[in-house]
C-alpha cells in the first residue's frame, strides 16, 4: 500500500536520523539522564491516554461534513489536556518524593507542555488519516523528528543533561502541531454537543479502558525499575527498550496504523481478512526474524560499538527480551484485524488477560535486577502468545497450523545466520583477522541482509501464490457502514513506545 509506504519511510528517516543520533546523545548523556526522564514518561502517557481516550480514533468513521461531531471531539480531547497538563504539574513534586528524585519535579512540569500540544493534535490529525493523506503525515514527521533530534544534540552538548531529552519531546510536539494545524483541513467551529459525539464517546470508553490496562502493563515497569533500582537503571531499560521496540517502529506498527484507516469504514470477510494477515505474518517474519536475531547474538558489537561501553549491560538485557521483539512484531496487527472486525471485547480481554500476567511477573522479578525483568518480559511474551492468537485466528478463517507453516523458513533463515555470526565471531576472535566492534557490526548487518534475501527468494512462489488467492478472493472488504451489528472502532496508535 502507498500509505504503508509512506509512513513506513517516515519511521525509516526518523531511525536514520536516530541511528546518528542516539549514539552522539548516548556518548553525551548517561544511563541517570536516560533514566529521570524515563521515570516522567509514564506521567505523559497516561495524561495523553486520557486526552484522548479513544475519540481520535473513531472518528476515522465519521463523515468530514459532520461538522459538529468532530467539533466537539475536538474541544473535549483539547479541554481534558489543558486539564491534564495542569494535573501533571501538581503531581509532580509528588512524584520526585515517592521516586527519590528530586530533579524529577520540574522535567515532569515541562512535559505537561508536550501533553497539551499532543491533546490539541489529535483531531487535526485524524482528518488528514480519514483522507488517506499519509505523505503529508509522513513528512511532517521527517521534519519534526529531524528537528527535535537537531535540538537534543545541541542541548546535550551544552551541558544540558536530561533536559536535552525533553528538549527533543517538546520540539517535535511543537512542530507537529504547527504543521498538523496547517495541513489539516479540519477547523475548529464554537460547537460543543455531546448527543451528537455520543457513538464516539461510548466506543472510547472501551478503547479507555483497553489503554488504561495497557498503560499499568507498558508504563508502570519503568516506575517498579526507578523504585527498586534507581534511575540509571531505568536509563538502561529505556534504552533496550527502543531496540526492543525497533521492529514495531519500522515495519508492523505503521503498517497496522494504515491497515486500520483502509478497513476504518468497513468490515472485511473473515477468510479474505485471514488470507491478508497470513500474507502480512509472514513478510514481517522474513524481514525482521534475521534482525532480531543477529541484533541478539552480536549485542555487544551493536550496543558498544553503537552506544559506546557503559551500555553494556542495555545490551545483555537486549538479548533477553530479543525473544518477545519477534513476538510482538507479528502480534502487532492483531489490533487492527481485532477492531477492523468491530470486536473490542477481544481486545479488552488480551490486554488484561497480559496486563495481569506481565504485572505479576514484573513485581516479582524485579528483585532480581533487570536481568530478571527481561527474563521475565520474553517468558510473559511467551507464554501468553498462544492464547492471544487462539482468541483471534477463530474470527478470521485460520488455523495455528497455517500460521506456524508461514513462520517455519523466516525461522529457520534467521538461526542459521545466528548460528554463522557466532561461528565467524569465534573465528575473529582467535585468528588473526580483524578483532573490533565495527568489523563485528559490519558482520552483523552482511548475514541480517543475507538472510532476510534468502528467505525472501525461498518464499516467493509461495508468497506470490497467497497474494494471487487474496486477490481473486476479493481482496477488499465489504462496506458496512449501516450494518448495526458493526459498532465504532478505532485502531491502536503505533506508538507505544514504552
Amino acid at each position: 500500500m502507498a500509505g504503508t509506504a509512506a509512513m513506513s519511510t517516515a519511521t525509516m528517516v526518523r531511525l536514520v536520523v536516530q541511528f546518528f543520533a542516539v549514539p552522539v546523545l548516548a556518548r553525551a548523556l548517561s544511563p541517570f539522564d536516560y533514566g529521570l526522564v524515563g521515570m516522567a514518561m509514564p506521567l505523559v502517557v497516561f495524561a495523553m491516554m486520557i486526552a484522548d481516550a479513544g475519540i481520535g480514533m473513531s472518528l476515522v468513521r465519521s463523515a468530514e461534513s459532520e461538522r459538529s461531531v468532530w467539533a466537539t471531539c475536538f474541544w473535549l480531547s483539547s479541554g481534558l489536556g489543558a486539564v491534564l497538563a495542569v494535573g501533571m504539574c501538581a503531581a509532580a513534586p509528588i512524584a520526585a518524593r515517592l521516586l527519590h528524585a528530586p530533579d524529577l519535579t520540574l522535567i515532569v512540569m515541562a512535559m505537561a507542555l508536550y501533553v497539551f500540544a499532543q491533546s490539541i493534535l489529535i483531531i487535526p490529525q485524524t482528518m488528514l488519516q480519514k483522507q488517506h493523506r499519509f505523505p503529508t503525515l509522513a513528512a511532517i514527521d521527517m521534519v519534526a523528528i529531524a528537528a527535535s533530534i537537531a535540538a537534543a544534540v545541541a542541548i546535550a552538548f551544552h551541558g544540558g543533561g536530561p533536559w536535552a531529552l525533553v528538549g527533543q519531546q517538546l520540539v517535535y510536539a511543537g512542530l507537529r502541531v504547527a504543521a498538523t494545524l496547517a495541513a489539516s483541513p479540519f477547523r475548529p467551529m464554537l460547537a460543543f454537543d455531546l448527543n451528537s459525539a455520543a457513538d464516539h464517546l461510548r466506543f472510547g470508553r472501551d478503547i479507555l479502558a483497553v489503554n488504561t490496562i495497557r498503560f499499568f502493563t507498558r508504563s508502570l515497569d519503568n516506575l517498579v525499575i526507578g523504585h527498586r533500582l534507581g534511575a540509571a537503571a531505568v536509563g538502561l531499560y529505556a534504552m533496550t527498550w527502543q531496540f526492543v521496540t525497533l521492529p514495531v517502529m519500522l515495519v508492523s506498527g505503521p503498517l497496522q496504523y494504515v491497515l486500520y484507516a483502509q478497513l476504518g469504514a468497513t468490515s472485511g470477510d473473515p477468510r479474505t481478512t485471514g488470507r491478508l494477515f497470513l500474507i502480512l505474518i509472514r513478510a514481517l517474519a522474513t524481514l525482521v526474524f534475521p534482525v532480531i536475531a543477529i541484533g541478539a547474538v552480536a549485542h555487544a558489537a551493536v550496543f558498544g560499538t553503537l552506544l559506546s561501553s557503559k551500555w553494556d549491560a542495555a545490551g545483555f538485557l537486549y538479548l533477553l527480551m530479543a525473544p518477545a521483539s519477534a513476538i510482538q512484531t507479528l502480534t502487532t496487527l492483531i489490533g487492527a484485524i481485532v477492531l477492523s472486525l468491530g470486536r473490542t471485547d477481544i481486545q479488552r480481554r488480551m490486554t488484561t488477560e497480559f496486563g495481569l500476567l506481565w504485572l505479576t511477573a514484573l513485581l516479582a522479578s524485579v528483585w532480581f535486577g533487570l536481568v530478571g525483568v527481561g527474563f521475565a518480559y520474553s517468558v510473559t511474551v511467551m507464554v501468553y502468545a498462544p492464547r492471544q492468537i487462539g482468541l483471534v485466528l477463530p474470527l478470521i478463517d485460520c488455523t495455528k497450523a497455517a500460521l506456524l507453516r508461514r513462520l517455519l523458513t523466516p525461522s529457520a533463515s534467521a538461526a542459521a545466520a545466528a548460528l554463522a555470526y557466532v561461528a565467524l565471531d569465534r573465528g575473529l576472535s582467535s585468528g588473526d583477522g580483524v578483532d573490533g566492534g565495527p568489523s563485528r557490526l559490519a558482520l552483523a548487518a552482511g548475514l541480517a541482509a543475507l538472510a532476510m534475501l534468502a528467505g525472501g527468494l525461498a518464499q516467493r512462489h509461495a508468497l506470490a501464490n497467497e497474494i494471487g488467492r487474496w486477490r481473486r478472493g476479493g481482496g477488499q472488504p465489504t462496506a458496512t457502514r449501516n450494518r448495526p451489528d458493526v459498532p465504532l472502532r478505532p485502531g491502536a496508535s503505533a506508538e507505544t513506545a514504552g
